[in-house]
Formats: structure tokens, C-alpha cells, sequence
């Protein structure tokens, strides 16, 4: 049996599903698949990473490096409006 689908995003990490979800919430009535080869979303390359948020002070304070480093830090702390836990440790230097 074939089914069809409007789009198709391969990876379910936090790009895929973002992507996912995006397409959802801006189409009536569009039907998306999620192709993964891990047993779980998440469990790749994302799942594995250092889970660091990255301080903007290594580049120059002027540089697109340090603005999506600012807006990156500022949008992965807004998880805690869907209740999501971050561990906030600080960083010696």
C-alpha cells in the first residue's frame, strides 16, 4: 500500500524536526513524513554533541560569528518556556 506525502524531511534531529514542525504549523492540511535511521529522534549527531551554549567573548564583538552566537544563547534558554530543563554551570577563564 502506498501512501502519499507532500514533503518528506530526512533526519529527525533538531533541524529535521524544526523543519518538520515549521512546515506544519505554516500549511493546512500538509502531510509530512520523518525518515530517521536511529531508533529514536535525537540519538545522532545532535544527541551527542557537548551540549556547551557557546559564549560570544572568542570572537570580535562586531562579527556575524558573535551575533548568531548571542542569538543562538538567548534562543536555546527560551526551552525553559516549554519546560524544558538546562543545566546552567558557568564558564571559568
Amino acid at each position: 500500500m502506498s501512501k502519499e506525502v507532500d514533503v518528506v524531511v530526512i533526519g529527525a534531529g533538531i533541524i529535521g524536526l524544526s523543519i518538520a514542525r515549521a512546515l506544519l504549523l505554516s500549511r493546512e492540511k500538509i502531510l509530512v513524513t520523518i525518515l530517521e535511521k536511529e531508533s529514536e529522534s535525537g540519538f545522532h549527531a545532535h544527541g551527542r554533541n557537548s551540549g556547551v551554549i557557546h559564549a560570544r567573548f572568542y570572537y570580535s564583538p562586531d562579527s556575524l560569528k558573535a551575533r548568531f552566537c548571542l542569538e543562538g544563547n538567548q534562543a536555546i534558554k527560551n526551552c525553559r518556556k516549554y519546560n524544558l530543563p538546562l543545566k546552567e554551570v558557568g564558564k571559568v577563564l
